[in-house]
């Protein structure tokens, strides 16, 4: 029996009784580490983690190769750390597959939102809707540096003829968490408008979505100019 056998048990205790709000980020990561490492005592290599990367969320993001470099820290442990943020994005994907039809903006950014969770680099999304805006297929387009991604027209037009969409939405996100349309933003609102409308689909939206914020090129009257 190992001599942090007691501890272990008193840490997943105080989960059980109380949950995760009740840890401190260095024993989140601590008890997570219970799993992978198992005759040695996760807290320092939990308190080393916080002292390198400086919080829970930095941890999470931190690159294989990052967590690695930590004392402690093996291959098994370091995939366990790096899969916690994927999971959860891949959790509110799959929760979102809930909405049934997305018949309102409201509707695609919950639905759209978890896509983006977490991103550091931009992401271009397509939603194809039929006729009762229902759910054709979500497909990403692109994806790029956090500075600007283009869009692939062709292949957006593409996707809407090949999916029979009545309608689509085009969606990408902005990891500086600022959701104001720049310049290129607004004139990838116009070509989208354009090469939708030439082959018979509707361009309901360019939505952007930055944190929880967002912006409805549309609702902002964006789909009207020239």
């Amino acid at each position: 029996m190992s001599i942090h056998d007691g501890h272990r048990e008193r840490l997943t205790e105080r989960y059980l009784t109380y949950g995760l709000d009740a840890l401190e980020e260095h024993e989140v990561l601590e008890m997570l580490l219970f799993y992978v490492i198992h005759r040695k005592d996760t807290n320092p290599i939990a308190h080393a983690l916080i002292r390198r990367f400086g919080s829970l969320a930095n941890v999470m993001d931190a690159s294989i190769k990052e967590l690695l470099e930590i004392d402690g820290i093996g291959k098994k442990a370091a995939i366990l750390l790096q899969l916690a943020k994927p999971m959860c994005r891949r959790y509110l994907i799959s929760q979102a597959k809930d909405i049934s039809k997305l018949d309102t903006l409201e509707a695609c950014v919950d639905y759209l939102r978890p896509h983006f969770f977490g991103a550091k680099d931009e992401h271009v999304l397509l939603l194809c809707l039929d006729a009762k805006c229902r759910l054709l297929c979500c497909r990403e387009l692109a994806s790029g540096s956090s500075i600007s991604t283009d869009l692939p027209i062709q292949k957006a037009a593409k996707l809407a003829l090949e999916s029979h969409a009545v309608s689509v939405v085009l969606a990408h996100n902005h990891p500086c968490g600022d959701a104001m349309p720049s310049p290129e933003d607004r004139h990838s609102t116009i070509m989208f408008r354009d090469a939708m409308q030439a082959i018979g689909v509707f361009p309901a939206d360019h939505i952007i979505i930055a944190a929880d914020r967002f912006t409805s090129m549309r609702q902002s009257n964006f789909f009207d100019m020239a």
